[in-house]
């Protein structure tokens, strides 16, 4: 039996297929439409990812070079000294919507925040190595 006998009107099987046709590339188009969206939500979420790391590497840096190093006098003036850290010049920074601690060896952080970044340094007071951890939010 011809499956155009089963219709019947002669352009009714041809209706049909075009319509089938028509809901597949629909869903098609919602499919692909949805992966495309999630892409660019997970594209969002990693270059939010990326700009803590990069602003909490930035602090952490700037803190271990310059902002929380400990100076001293020499013959051209005040010289720092990198990676050794005042703790009367960091307590005294304000860094907005960032969490700076001191630990000493075997400590554990407080500091919590999204990124947290942790760099090595000799603290001041003590002589002793210890950790800068700069987390942010």
């Amino acid at each position: 039996m011809n499956s155009l006998n089963r219709c019947r009107y002669k352009g009714q099987a041809l209706a049909l297929d075009t319509a089938i046709a028509c809901v597949l590339a629909l869903l098609i188009l919602l499919i692909g439409i949805r992966a495309v969206s999630s892409a660019l939500q997970h594209a969002e979420e990693t270059e939010e990812q990326i700009s803590l790391e990069s602003r909490a590497i930035s602090i952490a840096d700037f803190l271990v070079k310059e902002g929380a190093a400990f100076k001293e006098n020499s013959s051209y003036g005040l010289l720092a000294c990198s990676h050794e850290i005042d703790g009367g010049r960091l307590s005294a920074l304000d860094l907005p919507s960032t969490c700076v601690e001191l630990l000493k060896p075997g400590q554990r952080a407080s500091c919590s925040g999204r990124v947290c970044v942790k760099r090595p340094v000799i603290l001041h007071s003590s002589m002793e190595a210890g950790f800068l951890v700069v987390c942010a939010e």
